[in-house]
Order: C-alpha cells, then structure tokens, then sequence
C-alpha cells in the first residue's frame, strides 16, 4: 500500500488539500493507496512539562474535525485515517514520514517575504514528491478537480528525467493533456554575449536564435517520441514558467526540486522555490 500524507491545519485550505489528495489516489501508479491526515501543534521551543495538558486538550479539540474528513474521504472510496502530534513542524514532520513509509505529501503553502515560512522549509527538508496546493486555479471542493493540462517543466536535469516521467503517467492515467516547457536562461544569453564582444545586433539576434534552437534540440531529444507538446521560452524561468502557465490555462505544473544551469553547474531549487512562490496552479514538486 503507498500512503499519501496530507498536511492540514484544519483551516480554509484544509479541502482543497483533501480534494488533491483524493485525485492523486485515483490518478498515481499505484493499486492500493491511503490517505493519512496529519495535523501538528507546531512549537518552536520545547515547552515546559505543564503544558503537556494543553497539547492533550488542543488533540481532543480537534479530533472531532479530522474524524469528520477521514469518515468524508472514505465515503469517496479513499481508506484515510490520521494522527495529531505535537512537536517543532519540520522534525515532527519528517518524523512521521519515515513513521508511515509515506510516497507521497500533499500540503498547502504560505510564503513569507523576509524568512522562509514552514511550508518553504518542509519543501527543502523532505525527499520524495511533494504535491503543493495554491494558485488562483486550485480546487475548492473535494470531487471539484478536474485536471486537463499538465505542464512539465524541464531542464534536461535527473530530477527533470523524473518529473516528466511523473507527468506523462499522470497524463496517461488522468487524461490530460501534456506540454513540456524549457526555458533558455536570460542570464544564459547574456553571459554567452560576453564570449563574443564586439557582437553587432544582427550577430545577437542571431545567437539568441541558435541557443533556442540548440534547446529545441536537446528538449525534443529529451522528451523522445510522443511526449506531449514541446513549448522553449527564453527569459527568467520562473517568470518564464509560470506565465505561460497562466496564460495556457495550465491546471497543474510539475518539475523537479533541483536543476542544471549551463554556467553554474547545480542550483538548489532556485527555480522550483520561486515557481512554487508564483504558480497560478499546484504544483508537484520531484524530489
């Protein structure tokens, strides 16, 4: 049995996590899938022993709401179950991830502009899929999702081999429709400008033009026969990535948590942080 672990706070986005959940238990490559609900009392420093009775009183609180979602999603064919622990967010987390052998997180998102937020940090810390709920177009209601583009962003990376394999099986199983974007780096172009000084217009014009080509190349190769749609940008990617997403009509963007940029090599999820920060849809990060 693969188990998808659901992060919820019982607040406004707790549904619309839940109705992910319940889509990708349909539409994953995998017979027998659970929903396990996970709820944390999240505390920053370890509390003093008499507070031990307040984090009992706070899971009682709330174990009427959590019955109340496991009993709904099992009325929609999903075995669910859940647990309310107490703890720092990330450890605790992680915890009960290795706890529940879980292949899979769905959570909500809420980034801070100065600090990371916990659902930024929980997003760096956690090895395996991440499915990210947030964007103007994220279903409101459990049985509302109804997924009909997929956009797969690439950058011929592992982690991008991954994703668009991850997308094309939930394609395949979901029926959507795929496209496959990669972006040629502005800050790409700019630096290949400076090996060759001297360059008049027409001359950048037309290596602009020959890097989009090279991409066009590799993407197609890449991808291989029959993978969906084949979309090259050039630009900021992430700006890049979630424009034409938006402006596609994309329900969903997958991609991987980490990438390779011709120039510098590894970068640690610049990217994927900044898509995830932006994206007009969920977001299902390869990790």
């Amino acid at each position: 049995m693969s188990v998808i672990l659901a992060a919820v706070d019982l607040g406004k986005d707790t549904e619309s996590i839940l109705a992910y959940t319940n889509w990708l238990s349909k539409n994953w490559n995998a017979s027998d899938m659970s929903a396990h609900l996970l709820y944390i009392l999240d505390y920053s420093l370890t509390p003093p022993a008499y507070m031990t009775s307040y984090f009992e009183q706070e899971k009682l609180k709330h174990k009427q709401d959590m019955d109340k979602w496991v009993v709904f999603l099992e009325t929609k064919g999903l075995k669910a179950s859940y647990d309310i622990r107490a703890g720092r967010l990330v450890d605790t987390f992680i915890s009960a991830v290795n706890d529940l052998k879980a292949g899979m997180i769905v959570m909500g998102f809420r980034s801070h502009m100065i600090k990371q937020s916990s659902s930024e940090k929980l997003v760096r810390s956690l090895i395996l899929p991440t499915f990210i709920v947030r964007g103007e177009r994220s279903a409101q209601k459990i049985g509302d999702v109804n997924i009909k583009k997929i956009l797969c962003a690439v950058d011929m990376s592992p982690d991008a081999k991954r994703a668009l394999d991850t997308a094309r099986m939930l394609a395949q199983k979901s029926g959507a429709e795929l496209e496959i974007i990669n972006v040629v780096d502005m800050k790409t172009i700019k630096e290949c400008m400076t090996l060759w000084k001297g360059l008049d217009e027409e001359q950048r014009t037309r290596c602009s033009r020959d890097l989009v080509a090279e991409a066009q190349a590799a993407l197609t190769a890449f991808a291989g026969s029959g993978a969906g749609e084949i979309i090259i940008k050039s630009g900021m990617p992430h700006e890049s990535i979630t424009q034409y997403a938006s402006e596609s009509g994309a329900d969903l963007i997958v991609m991987g948590a980490r990438g390779v940029s011709r120039f510098e090599g590894l970068f640690l999820g610049s990217v994927s942080d900044a898509v995830v920060k932006t994206s007009p849809c969920p977001v299902l990060v390869i990790n």
